[in-house]
């Protein structure tokens, strides 16, 4: 995987992609978009929490 964004963009992940395996903290709901397992980040996490 290419991770310089400033030659191949953004990518937008979709919400029905987004992954809700991840630790969750009763009264949040977590989904990430971008995170070690995903894409290989190391020092980054993107997703959507809702409380």
């Amino acid at each position: 995987m290419d991770a310089d964004w400033r030659t191949h963009g953004v990518k937008v992940i979709p919400k029905d992609s987004l992954d809700t395996n991840t630790p969750q903290t009763p009264g949040m709901n977590r989904a990430a978009a971008i995170d070690f397992a995903r894409a290989g980040a190391q020092k980054i996490w993107a997703g959507t929490v809702s409380i």
